[in-house]
């Protein structure tokens, strides 16, 4: 137990993974304790807010999380099937998303897990249960124990952390070693919970949530998503949990009150819950802290619990952040169950009165609650402000007055070019939003403050254009020229003119318990919004001016290799022209990637959807291309340019096909190409280098399917989305991934016999290996590879080198030991690694990596007399600047080889 942690959390429910994601995006080192094994994969929570959405953005991809939502609404009705009451039908809220969504839970943690796991200072150990706890001044020891038998590795572990976060449920073995009791609120309901996919289309009457106050058995239903449904009855006094668990009884109950049979539904689970309401009488117990279930219960009435303990997770994550850092006092954490209690209890006794309606079995009391709700029934409940203490800004009485602690709106802006949601363009944590230009009103040493606690400034109409208007209105209807948010979009104050937002920024520092612990910085600008968010800040080199930085990607990414990789060379223009002109380099990219993707879906004509598709596929490639270390912005734009390969893949004929071969504890991937016969007379694997990989060589693709070839543009070990989302780095036996590609060729009848490979770049190097040691290589082409696999500097040298950063992000680790001995495995002695199968490389003479043509000709010694080397005199590297005639060559060549007439 050498390691000490920042935090620890027990629990990877959606309270914990929330905070696991938020913290470890902030670049803390957390670990996860959970008792189960696996994720748990089945729906609990069906319904949240805007605000809950909007924070499920912060934590992962929200449009994968809500990809099977929908808005809802819910009405209560007797048992009669008259109205008691109905919520208003849903609407876009104020955080961008439907103000009331059904969806379905294992999306949304299937979303957040998956950013946690793209997280290297977050570690998640499943089937592991919290058993002991020791805390001190420095920090708390927790004890783990494999929680079932299958997990049972003989092994007791103990992890040590700054702080820990409880969110392991109701029945949170933290709280009960704390010793920490709970308020009983007296509500103790049982109910069986039958939750059902449809086998057929729903019928419209169940696309909302129905509440049945009948006497005679309360029951509901409510939709989860678009293809599930939930369906809740009440049990009586003096019936059993184990009847109610039988299938039978569900089945009876789903037919008598819905007329819903096997033929209509599949059960996916069945329950019975018992619904309480119940409070933790402190949150806190010195470095831990309860979140959650484990502080608080409610019954699921109001549709809030998961909306809860989502909030408790972003109110705490930011304030560990600024305490983590050394920039704020332990006493800031206080605040946490300060301001969280008042909202959560607050929310349990409404949720407490709408369940007193839900479980009313008395018929006589049940008439005459009816009679009410027909008078015009109880008065409607209003949503109170998130927070009402603690954090904010307070009047000259002491008193915090509405709106502030209500949280801030978030439109669509747009911010050199990208457009879409706030936080995500202008980028997360506290924010100053204003119409006036807020340097003029500030002071150097306040300056600085914003600067070193990460706040952004954004002035409407000049870091960001409002594009519906909503922060505009929102200042306008606040009487403002200026407001403050925090990182969990909570107002915190608002400026009427300008000389108020000294005196606003002050008493923020004073609310935070600001005590850096380093001294602060020579006053900046501002922290102005970048497009999208950005990775936490790691330890590396003086960074590069923006000019350097536009003149490095230059270099890295000209006009020949944008073309070459499918960029509409017009699109190829626009981007050198206006990054050139400062515009960000991603966000233009993503912009020509946006107009094109939206070109194919309108266009009606399948050639010229496919071509505006691979145009799309091009932009989007260099989008994530910029961004050099494995950041989460660069997974989030990976992801979406493997989307929009997938759409090409949709478009063409033959249809591209998606391959994943499993690798390691992982997964290696590949599109594969196809001839217009659909059936192969041989197949070429093809791969990259460093930072292009899979659909970057589509056009190869066009070349050697126009010739009878199969081609499988293959992503292995140290490259794309295996290493991306599944963590499989190059080390020295990666050759060994990159042979799983030809098992899967030589599985597939339509490939044909022979097979061949061609590695670009780095690449090059596997693929020599590759027919050195594996006899079903019949061809290699390497292209523009030197055999001594040396980047452009050493590994000791120039450490924030883009080719560095490049090849550390592929070994995974910038480890320059590591580093010097992955590839010293690698380098290709053609004395020792002898290839049997004829080998072509390809050189180009203006090649920074390998000028020299010698550096290629160790692979073609290797070959014997099979071996040849082709050098274009002016050839860029990977012959960017003759790719239709590289293209032409090496499909002419595999052909010749692997499939002779």
């Amino acid at each position: 137990m050498d390691k000490i942690f920042d935090v620890a959390i027990a629990g990877y429910g959606p309270t914990g993974m929330v905070a696991a994601s938020l913290l470890g995006q902030l670049g803390h080192e957390v670990v996860v304790c959970e008792r189960w094994s696996s994720l748990y994969g089945l729906p609990r929570a069906t319904h949240i807010d805007d605000g809950t959405a909007r924070a499920v953005q912060a934590a992962g991809d929200v449009d994968e999380a809500l990809r099977d939502a929908s808005p809802t609404t819910y009405k209560w009705v007797n048992g009669r099937d008259e109205q008691l009451m109905q919520s208003p039908e849903p609407e876009i809220g104020p955080m961008g998303f439907y103000n009331q969504i059904s969806f379905y839970q294992p999306d949304v943690e299937d979303a957040i897990d998956h950013r946690v796991r793209t997280l290297s200072n977050v570690e998640v150990r499943q089937g592991r249960a919290v058993t002991g706890l020791a805390a001190d001044t420095e920090g708390v020891e927790l004890t783990l124990t494999p929680w079932r038998a299958a997990d049972d590795d003989g092994a007791e572990q103990r992890v040590r952390a700054r702080y820990v976060i409880a969110a392991d449920g109701s029945k949170s073995d933290i709280r009960r070693i704390l010793g920490i009791e709970r308020d009983d609120f007296g509500f103790n309901e049982r109910w069986l919970n039958v939750d059902v996919e449809w086998l057929r289309r729903a019928p419209e009457e169940f696309a909302m949530a129905k509440q049945y106050c009948d006497p005679a058995r309360g029951h509901m239903y409510i939709n989860i998503g678009e293809r599930r449904q939930r369906f809740e009855f009440a049990l009586l006094d003096g019936e059993s949990q184990e009847e109610f668990e039988r299938p039978e009884t569900a089945w009876r109950l789903l037919e008598d009150k819905h007329g819903l049979g096997p033929e209509d539904v599949r059960i996916m689970r069945q329950i019975v819950y018992t619904f309480e309401a119940r409070e933790a009488r402190r949150w806190r117990e010195g470095r831990v802290f309860l979140t959650g279930d484990a502080a608080h219960t409610m019954p699921p009435y109001a549709g809030q619990g998961a909306c809860s303990g989502i909030r408790d997770a972003v109110n705490l994550s930011w304030k560990l952040d600024l305490v983590l850092r050394g920039l704020a006092d332990d006493s800031l954490l206080d605040t946490y169950e300060q301001e969280r209690r008042p909202h959560t209890n607050g929310i349990t006794q409404v949720s407490l009165m709408m369940g007193a309606v839900a479980n009313m079995h008395d018929p006589v009391a049940a008439a005459e609650r009816d009679e009410m709700f027909k008078k015009g029934g109880p008065p409607p409940l209003e949503r109170g402000p998130m927070v009402t203490d603690g954090v904010l800004h307070h009047g000259p009485d002491g008193t915090v007055q509405r709106p502030v602690g209500d949280l801030v709106p978030q439109g669509r802006v747009t911010v050199g070019g990208l457009t879409g949601r706030f936080d995500d363009v202008v980028g997360r944590g506290f924010t100053l939003v204003c119409d006036t230009d807020v340097p003029k009103s500030l002071a150097p040493e306040r300056l600085a403050f914003l600067d070193r606690l990460g706040c952004r400034v954004v002035r409407l109409g000049l870091d960001a254009i409002d594009e519906d208007g909503v922060h505009t209105a929102y200042l306008r209807d606040l009487g403002a020229v200026a407001y403050l948010a925090r990182p969990d979009f909570v107002l915190f104050g608002t400026a009427a003119d300008e000389k108020e937002i000294p005196g606003l920024v002050d008493e923020l520092r004073t609310a935070l318990a600001w005590s850096p612990t380093q001294p602060e910085p020579a006053p900046q600008s501002p922290t102005r919004p970048e497009p999208a968010p950005q990775s936490p800040a790691q330890p590396e080199p003086a960074p590069r001016s923006p000019d350097q930085a536009v003149a490095a990607l230059h270099r890295a990414m000209p006009y020949t290799r944008l073309v070459d990789c499918g960029m509409n060379p017009a699109d190829a223009r626009t981007l050198l022209a206006d990054t050139a002109n400062g515009r960000s380099w991603i966000a233009v990219a993503e912009e020509l990637a946006t107009r094109h993707s939206r070109a194919a879906d309108t266009s009606g004509h399948r050639l010229t959807a496919l071509q505006h598709a691979r145009w799309a596929v091009g932009a989007a490639l260099f989008a994530q291309m910029a961004e050099e270390a494995d950041t989460p912005l660069k997974k989030d734009l990976y992801r979406r340019y493997t989307r929009l390969v997938g759409a090409v893949a949709e478009l063409s004929e033959p249809a591209i096909e998606r391959v994943e071969v499993p690798y390691r504890d992982g997964r290696l991937v590949g599109w594969l190409c196809l001839p217009p016969s659909g059936t192969a007379t041989a197949t070429v694997v093809l791969w990259g280098g460093l930072s292009g990989w899979g659909a970057n060589y589509l056009g190869a693709a066009d070349a050697l399917t126009a010739r009878g070839l199969a081609c499988l543009l293959a992503e292995g070990p140290g490259q794309g989305e295996p290493r991306l989302e599944h963590r499989l780095y190059i080390d020295e036996d990666a050759v060994d991934g990159f042979a799983r590609f030809l098992d899967a060729v030589a599985a597939d009848p339509r490939l044909g016999d022979a097979i061949g490979v061609q590695g670009n770049s780095f690449g090059g190097l596997f693929a020599a290996h590759l027919a050195a040691r594996d006899s079903r290589v019949g061809a290699c082409v390497v292209n523009c590879t030197p055999a001594g696999a040396r980047p452009a500097q050493p590994p000791t040298a120039q450490p924030g080198s883009p080719a560095i950063k490049q090849m550390a992000a592929a070994i995974g680790t910038d480890s320059g030991e590591r580093m010097a001995a992955v590839l010293g495995a690698l380098r290709f002695d053609p004395a020792r690694h002898r290839i049997g199968c004829p080998v072509l490389a390809l050189h180009g003479g203006a090649d920074p990596f390998a000028p020299d043509p010698a550096a290629l000709a160790p692979f073609a010694r290797a070959a014997g007399p099979g071996g040849e080397l082709r050098t274009w005199p002016d050839g860029e590297h990977t012959l960017y600047n003759h790719a239709a005639e590289r293209d032409a060559l090496v499909a002419d060549w595999f052909a010749d080889r692997l499939a002779p007439h």
